[in-house]
């Protein structure tokens, strides 16, 4: 076999980088000697795969090689791959011959005769050294790892990995430390329990802090099952807490079986639920283990043991020594709605002497809210404000019950919040907001709203903590409905404050399109023209086929007071082909119409006459505003008023049949203005005699017979037919 050939095969570890949960395979001791626990690193003996021949080469190459014959050993060793390549010994004299002057295939050939025989921890300890000497602190930890798995038992392995880990943690968190602990402690021999018992307790403290309780569970049945006889009270304590917090209440029940003296009568119904019948228990148990034991009752709903248990609890316990069990049985009473018997503990606790804490009094209250009992809840509440005055928690409950109550004022003075304290209850303010809408107290209500969108915020020396934030869709929901009440109790100035307020929300971003509308809208309300204007511009850009769009930069065009720059914006972005081109000839056209300047509105319309409709009808517009004018000479107004009338019923003859009566209003008003009433009369008769569904459907947004008859009646009037005006009043114009 070649020699360059062979070393320039790529050689790597495919999962060198892998985390160290899985480098390191879950590994249960049993040894009980104490061979498994020597701090001395030896090699496993390994069968070789070298017939007799090929041995007898490989010692010839050995020879050459330590008499200097590099070159010759070198052939001979790649001889011997030839013959046997999965062959772990010439590799390890190849990577003897490059260690002192070519680290890289030193580890290259340590890499292959480790993949041959994953098995030799010794050949992973030295690619681990040479990894350390790189500072490939990571790498090393991963061939210590292999290592481990190859020799479990050696304890040397186990300490030197932890140191490593020790090191990386510093940087990325114990998760590894922990890991390596608790393998070392299946690692260790039984003879030395304490230490094994030690580690596991430390470790799984570790996991139930970072509420991991899976890994604590597996850390703490190491001990319990390999040393049952030498477990402690404290032990069985922390696995019957977690088992709990796990809900695996069976193996609570074999824990009570086999380490504490109970036995169980049990039966399993049809949905697989565990029912206890009867059990029984020794007199001597702690009290710690028997609260456990009784919490593990009401979890699996045994309600015919739970009120003589509490009763035994009531009659043979201290409650000034053991009262934080009984405030724990009462926690899980409440959880299961057992709330009468949790009154039971909580009445004696909330009495006691060394018991009677703002917690305490806290469950106390809830306890009496759930069992109807609001006013002693009050009372409870009042009690853990007085213990504890900045647990603002208790204010949000307190001034929910008091306005179930009814008592709104003393709710009002409980939900307001003291912001030197430096937190701010988000569900306090909106509920005192809920409550001064209520009693009409729009004054606060606005002032409240401010603090709740953080703008007093920022005039405070310190940084509020905002506790019990609302989910985004709920708080957006509320910001529409104050924007709807601003809105409705003229108060646009607000209004648009608030809006402008909801733009810069970092939480409405998936709702800021529709925000941006309200805005809009808000600045035209407010009469702010020229915010209402930049802003309408920009969703015109945004939404190019929306009408609606274009009404409203319509209408912002002809009330922005400085609309230099407007023509231009059109023509530029029309050249920048941002807008369409037709949409340009309507929107200058109604634009120029509305200021009077009817020379540059005939201009555009004339471009769209032939294709829209709506062109034509503004033409005719355009020349009957024209005709009016008193500048107009009588052959002019003769010829334009023969083009108006045309042109007026040239838009009603192409208009569907749906809008006939918008038609006829037309031609109505038309002959109204010039002054040919009896044409104008026959015209808004014929409005009031046109029905359709789409009328029936939307009378107050399409339905004219209001405003013709308020016209007919006008041309009645004028007349001095009053009994006409009148009528036509009281059959169409009803207030």
């Amino acid at each position: 076999m070649d020699e360059i050939s062979l070393e320039n095969i790529p050689i790597q570890i495919d999962d060198v980088n892998e985390n160290l949960d899985q480098d390191i395979s879950d590994i249960e001791v049993e040894s009980d000697g104490e061979i498994s626990g020597s701090t001395t690193r030896k090699a496993k003996r390994q069968m070789s795969k070298l017939s007799p021949n090929l041995k007898g080469l490989m010692g010839e190459a050995n020879l050459r090689f330590a008499r200097g014959e590099l070159e010759l050993a070198k052939k001979m060793c790649f001889e011997v791959i030839r013959q046997s390549p999965d062959a772990i010994e010439p590799y390890l004299t190849l990577a003897q011959m490059y260690e002192n002057h070519n680290m890289k295939k030193y580890k290259a050939f340590l890499m292959l005769a480790c993949h041959l025989q994953p098995s030799n921890a010794e050949i992973w300890c030295r690619l681990a050294d040479i990894e350390l000497q790189d500072n490939q602190l990571k790498t090393a930890i991963t061939y210590y790892s292999r290592a481990i798995r190859a020799e479990p038992h050696n304890i040397e392995l186990h300490k030197k990995r932890m140191e490593l880990v020790q090191q990386r943690d510093k940087e990325t968190g114990k998760k590894g430390m922990l890991h390596c602990k608790l393998q070392l402690a299946k690692a260790l021999p039984k003879s030395k329990h304490e230490q094994i018992i030690s580690m596991c307790n430390e470790v799984a403290r570790e996991y139930y802090q970072m509420q991991n309780y899976i890994r604590a569970l597996e850390t703490l049945r190491v001990p319990i099952k390999r040393l049952p006889d030498k477990v402690s009270q404290d032990l069985l304590n922390m696995m019957l807490e977690l088992l709990l917090l796990s809900e695996r209440y069976s193996e609570c029940l074999d824990i009570f079986t086999q380490f504490c003296g109970f036995t169980f009568d049990i039966m399993v119904d049809e949905n697989m639920a565990i029912i206890v019948n009867s059990y029984t228990m020794q007199d001597n148990i702690h009290a710690d283990l028997k609260t456990k034991f009784i919490v593990c009752i009401i979890r699996l709903q045994c309600h015919h043991l739970v009120a003589p248990l509490i009763q035994d609890m009531l009659e043979n316990e201290d409650i000034e020594v053991y009262g934080m069990f009984f405030f724990e049985i009462a926690e899980a009473l409440m959880a299961s709605s057992y709330f009468k018997e949790a009154l039971q503990l909580l009445v004696p606790l909330v009495k006691s002497k060394n018991h009677s804490l703002a917690a305490v009094w806290l469950k106390h209250a809830e306890c009496l809210v759930s069992c109807n009992m609001p006013n002693e809840a009050i009372d409870a509440y009042y009690t853990v404000i007085s213990m504890a005055p900045n647990h603002v928690d208790v204010l949000y409950a307190l001034g929910l019950l008091l306005i179930k109550q009814d008592r709104k004022e003393e709710a009002l003075n409980v939900l307001s919040q003291d912001v030197s304290s430096g937190k701010l209850h988000v569900a306090l303010l909106i509920e005192q907001m809920k409550l001064l809408k209520q009693i009409g107290d729009f004054k606060n209500y606005w002032i409240i709203e401010d603090r709740c969108s953080g703008q007093d915020v920022s005039d405070l020396e310190f940084k509020l903590e905002v506790t019990f934030e609302p989910s985004i869709e709920d708080e957006y929901q509320l910001f529409k409905d104050i924007l709807m009440l601003a809105y409705k109790k003229r108060e646009y100035v607000l209004f648009q404050k608030f809006a402008f307020m909801g733009l810069t929300s970092r939480r409405f971003v998936k709702y800021f399109s529709d925000i941006y509308v309200m805005a809009c809208f808000a600045c035209l309300y407010n009469k702010d023209f020229f915010h209402g204007y930049m802003i309408s511009k920009d969703l015109l850009l945004r939404h190019v086929q929306n009408n609606e769009v274009w009404n409203i930069y319509s209408l912002m065009l002809h009330l922005v007071e400085d609309t230099r720059n407007c023509y231009r914006f059109i023509e530029t972005s029309v050249a920048q082909r941002k807008l369409p081109q037709k949409n340009k000839e309507l929107v200058l056209g109604n634009y120029f119409c509305a200021i009077g300047n009817y020379s540059e509105c005939f201009s555009h319309f004339l471009k769209d006459y032939k294709t829209n409709t709506y062109a034509g009808f503004m033409i005719a517009m355009c020349m009957l505003q024209q005709y009016c004018q008193r500048h107009v000479n009588k052959n002019q107004k003769k010829s334009m008023l023969e083009t108006v009338t045309y042109l007026f019923f040239n838009y009603a003859k192409v208009r569907s049949k749906h809008a006939k009566q918008e038609a006829f209003y037309n031609l109505a008003r038309m002959y109204h203005q010039i002054g040919l009433f009896h044409l104008a009369e026959h015209y808004y008769k014929m409005v009031l005699k046109v029905k359709n569904a789409y009328l029936d459907q939307h009378p107050d947004i399409l339905d004219l017979r209001q405003e013709a008859a308020y016209n007919l009646h006008l041309i009645y009037k004028n007349s001095k037919n009053y009994e006409a005006a009148r009528k036509i009043l009281w059959e169409h114009i009803v207030i």
